[in-house]
């Protein structure tokens, strides 16, 4: 492959990252042609030494979702960034994308659980037998402010630890990447 076909197949393959990213990595590999080329190097060596355009292509727009899920925290951009760490391999997919889905799943568990907790004394409003297993002798307001108290710090506590689960991805991510990289 000499080097307009490899610089063709890198700019199509290239798609969902902004015009800029993308002219700054063209113009890399146009350097790594320019100063192969001074070397005394072919354009189809240069080539072959890159690697396979649509798998470099593959790995800067893994690199570009990162960064975007870190300077722009959201579920949609840490879903996107997954999704192309995750394309990067079969060996990925298994390493990134179904650990992600089983902390997800944990986690929404655990904002159900308080979301019930904050929700009982208001469900005690309309169905006061309902609690009174719960309750004993200890007056059935207590235990429904009680629970809902704990629903709250369980809450707050979850918050922090989605911001912290937020980082560890975007730190996994990078670190997956690193290696398929060999760095």
């Amino acid at each position: 492959m000499n080097k307009k076909e490899f610089m063709e197949k890198l700019d199509n393959a290239l798609t969902g990252i902004p015009r800029d990213e993308k002219k700054e990595v063209m113009r890399d590999y146009e350097e790594h042609f320019s100063i192969g080329l001074e070397k005394g190097r072919t354009e189809e060596e240069i080539a072959k030494s890159l690697g396979d355009p649509a798998s470099i292509a593959k790995s800067i727009k893994a690199e570009y979702s990162i960064t975007r899920a870190k300077k722009e925290p959201s579920i949609k951009n840490i879903f996107r960034a997954t999704i192309a760490v995750a394309g990067l391999g079969v060996f990925n997919l298994i390493f990134v994308l179904i650990p992600l889905i089983i902390a997800v799943e944990l986690l929404f568990v655990a904002y159900i659980v308080a979301a019930v907790f904050i929700a009982v004394p208001f469900l005690m409003l309309v169905y006061p037998a309902s609690v009174t297993i719960l309750s004993g002798d200890t007056p059935i307001w207590m235990v429904g402010v009680g629970l809902h108290i704990i629903g709250d710090i369980l809450l707050v506590v979850l918050l922090y630890v989605t911001k912290g689960f937020y980082k560890l991805i975007i730190a996994y991510l990078q670190m997956n990447v690193k290696i398929i990289k060999g760095e």
